[in-house]
């Protein structure tokens, strides 16, 4: 059985391609991958999204979106 620990911060996307490939994106599109370790269970990863999908294996996709002040 799977143990949750409640983390501060909201994701406003998840993705789960199985138990330890999990993604999501936050309200100001950084991406956050679940990594396995206790001490750091969420890393943030490179680039910016609006929504996300994940896959086996450690893949995943992100939709992005430009912002523009215009």
């Amino acid at each position: 059985m799977a143990v949750r620990t409640q983390v501060s911060g909201v994701l406003v996307a998840i993705a789960a391609g199985s138990r330890t490939n999990v993604w999501g994106v936050n309200a100001s599109g950084e991406i956050y991958r679940y990594t396995s370790n206790d001490a750091s269970s969420w890393g943030v990863m490179p680039g910016v999204g609006a929504d996300i999908g994940a896959a086996t294996r450690h893949q995943s996709k992100t939709s992005c979106s430009r912002r523009s002040g215009r």
